[in-house]
């Protein structure tokens, strides 16, 4: 039988409960992976208010407000 490995750390995922699997990967390693933004990205972080999400309901509109917000600090 081949093991199933984790392709974040490389180790071997064959023995570990699926409640804490990503596919064949541990869930810690790919949570990990997807919060890392390395120091020499290009992509900048900013807040969107509370407010302005629970105040626009619409996902839309929601969505064009984030990006004037995006554009507004980024210009």
């Amino acid at each position: 039988m081949t093991p199933f490995i984790c392709q974040y750390c490389g180790k071997d995922t064959s023995n570990i409960e699926y409640d804490y699997l990503s596919g064949y990967d541990h869930l810690s390693c790919t949570l990990e992976q997807e919060t890392f933004i390395p120091l020499d990205s290009d992509k900048k972080l900013f807040t969107v208010s509370n407010y302005t999400v629970l105040s626009t309901p619409n996902d839309q509109e929601l969505g064009a407000k984030v990006r004037k917000l995006y554009y507004e600090n980024n210009s």
